[in-house]
Parts: C-alpha cells; sequence; structure tokens
C-alpha cells in the first residue's frame, strides 16, 4: 500500500503502526496525522526520505 492508504489504516484505528520500505516504523502519535479527505493527509515532518514515502507501506498491530 501506499503512504496516504496506510495514513488513513492508523487514523481510522485498522493499525497502529506503519512500516515503511526501508523498515522504519512510525506510530500514529509520531506522525499526528491529519485526513484531508479521501486521496489527502497530513503528518508531522519526521525525516521520512524520498524512497520511504514512494515506497510501499504495511501495517503492523501491535
Amino acid at each position: 500500500m501506499g503512504l496516504t492508504e496506510a495514513i488513513h489504516a492508523i487514523i481510522d484505528e485498522r493499525t497502529n503502526a506503519i512500516v515503511s520500505v526501508v523498515g522504519k516504523r512510525y506510530t500514529k502519535a509520531e506522525l499526528q496525522p491529519k485526513k484531508l479527505w479521501k486521496y489527502a493527509a497530513v503528518i508531522k515532518d519526521l525525516g521520512m526520505t524520498k524512497e520511504e514515502q514512494k515506497g510501499m507501506w504495511r501495517v503492523e498491530n501491535l
């Protein structure tokens, strides 16, 4: 899944964390996400690389 879809999964509480293509794990508390509409969201800048942003993401339940 893409980054926006992963962020929406966190916002909708379908997961506790998302993991990037490089294996870095992000939680809802860290990202502080806000859903703008169905296809957009904003998150806190945590120094994600372009590789992470454009790569595949997976959800992780703690």
